[in-house]
């Protein structure tokens, strides 16, 4: 009868309502991603870390910001292809999804740079898996035309805990704590960079500059 009949209208109803909702995530995650690479892209990343610094102030846990190079990337470029260049960011991308957890925000950056935040977690776990990260992708072999070679990545990172806002009844500004993250474990990759690649730093207060 009538019941049945409306019934059956609201659970079309409910079924489109769902798809529309589905689609518009589908169509969120697309611009929250990197075309190429699958990761999220900057935008998106900024968005996450503000939120991500906000949870992680409010339980008093700590938080690592990773940066990560690929080394000689225009080099890769310039002597097998952007074909080839473009494998090299896809394969990274992945490898770096397969050492972190579902919880960890993996971005690219920019290029050849990749981002990513390790929320609840120490800085020792974070070297550890910056550790596993690296040698995961220099054992990792490329092959071009019957040759084969290997790529190298460099590592910047810093820690949240470290200078996180002296008392807690001020209300932290999240944007600029993240914006300070980032800048200390980029100089932590230049670090790593200029020690001579394919290695990890941590930013330490040493490293600021006068």
């Amino acid at each position: 009868g009538i019941g049945t009949f409306f019934l059956q209208k609201l659970s079309a109803m409910t079924a489109v309502a769902i798809e529309n909702c589905l689609n518009q995530q589908r169509l969120r995650e697309i611009s929250y991603q990197d075309v190429l690479t699958r990761v999220y892209n900057r935008r998106y990343f900024d968005l996450r870390l503000k939120d991500e610094i906000a949870r992680s102030l409010r339980w008093k846990d700590d938080l690592v910001c990773m940066f990560l190079d690929v080394d000689y990337f225009k080099r890769i470029n310039d002597t097998y292809g952007h074909q080839i260049g473009d494998d090299v960011l896809v394969r990274t991308a992945s490898l770096i999804k397969m050492q972190v957890r579902a919880c960890d925000i993996v971005a690219r950056y920019g290029g050849e740079e990749f981002v990513v935040v390790l929320p609840a977690t120490s800085l020792q776990s974070a070297h550890e898996i910056a550790e596993r990260l690296r040698q995961s992708v220099h054992s990792n072999l490329y092959d071009f035309q019957g040759e084969q070679f290997r790529v190298s990545i460099s590592i910047g990172m810093a820690n949240l805990k470290n200078f996180c806002p002296s008392s807690p009844q001020d209300k932290p500004n999240c944007e600029s704590i993240g914006t300070l993250l980032l800048a200390r474990a980029d100089a932590a990759l230049y670090q790593a960079k200029e020690s001579g690649r394919n290695q990890i730093a941590v930013f330490t207060n040493d490293d600021l500059k006068p």
